[in-house]
């Protein structure tokens, strides 16, 4: 009897990893085992900058984890979920494949990950296949996030199209006349480092004023916390614990739908912040759809609410106005199984992949 190949995929975010598996139709399989693990050593820094961002003068700073131990926690989490998961589906997987956040080059390098301390220059795609014995593909998460879009969800049917994932960061991928957009060096489609305000807020990346520091999950839980610490705002500093830091991107977005004047005000402060980002890719890309995804756009009323909020600042704003086709604005269908689903159909679709 001929043992079906079944592919796994692994999508590494700032603070857990989520896997998925997928026959070979790439239809994914319903598992009872548990698919996703907070990420060891990163995990408290990440869920702290998930809202924090870079900590301010005085403010908490957590030491990362020193390089090399986070990504063999990493790599070992990975090869615990893959014999679990082949041996729940009674077959074998064929291949792996992996979205990491960060800079991912050509030869499998993660050469930079500002969200996800320790991966510096790591060759994970070898060190995996190594571990594993299987094909590994590996890809930024944003770029897996979108192959999964592209083929199963909100810009299925679509030629060009640009993916945005708002969460600790801003991942983004390009697909230009049906093919991911990859750049001369495997780095196209970092739009949440464009400069959003010169001399701004320092990034992860190393640079100062980009796009993620305005736009992003981060950001939003801070311009909140920041109102909230400007006095008043009582029914937010209840979703928070009563605290200030316990406030969070998701309580804005809360409070607006229900009608919260200072949180609807503030969320369309933040929507404005995205729409100049959007409405630059689309100037520049003419793109059919734009896919929001990520944490923030992750559950449906509330990622609803955001992309009807981020529509009406984006016509206010787009270049060329009413003499542009319309752009297509949807929200990502996947929601956070994206990255992993996209993971595993790079590695089914990978040369060599059998």
């Amino acid at each position: 009897m001929v043992e079906t190949p079944h592919f796994i995929g692994f999508d590494i975010g700032g603070s857990n990893i989520r896997a998925e598996v997928l026959d070979s139709h790439g239809c994914p399989l319903q598992l009872r085992t548990s698919l996703r693990r907070a990420l060891p050593g990163a995990s408290e820094t990440a869920q702290g900058q998930a809202f924090e961002g870079i900590p301010e003068a005085g403010g908490p700073h957590r030491l990362p984890p020193p390089e090399g131990r986070l990504p063999e926690a990493v790599m070992g989490i990975v090869e615990e979920m893959t014999a679990s998961a082949g041996e729940e589906i009674s077959s074998r997987i064929a291949a792996v494949g992996v979205g990491c956040a960060g800079l991912i080059g050509r030869d499998g390098v993660v050469l930079a990950s500002p969200n996800i301390p320790g991966f510096k220059g790591v060759p994970l795609r070898a060190l995996l296949a190594e571990r594993l014995g299987r094909r590994v593909a590996l890809d930024n998460d944003a770029t897996a996030a979108a192959v999964a879009e592209a083929s199963l969800g909100a810009a299925a049917g679509a030629s060009d199209a640009v993916f945005l994932t708002l969460g600790t960061g801003i991942g983004a991928a390009v697909m230009t006349d049906g093919a991911i957009r990859r750049g001369s060096h495997n780095l196209a489609g970092e739009a949440g480092h464009m400069i959003f305000e010169r001399g701004g807020r320092p990034c992860g990346c190393g640079g100062r004023g980009c796009w993620e520091q305005s736009a992003s999950g981060t950001a939003l839980g801070r311009l909140a916390r920041g109102r909230a610490e400007a006095g008043g705002w009582e029914s937010l500093r209840a979703l928070g614990g009563g605290q200030t830091k316990g406030i969070r991107a998701e309580h804005v977005t809360m409070l607006a739908r229900s009608g919260d004047r200072v949180a609807c005000d503030l969320l369309g402060e933040f929507a404005e912040n995205v729409a100049v980002g959007v409405n630059n890719l689309v100037a520049m890309l003419d793109p059919e759809v734009v896919v929001m995804g990520g944490g923030l756009f992750a559950e449906a009323e509330a990622g609803g609410f955001l992309l009807s909020r981020l529509k009406v600042a984006l016509e206010g704003m787009l270049s060329y106005g009413r003499r542009r086709p319309a752009v297509a604005l949807r929200r990502a269908e996947l929601g956070d199984r994206a990255g992993a689903i996209g993971a595993a159909l790079l590695a089914r679709d990978q040369p060599g992949a059998d």
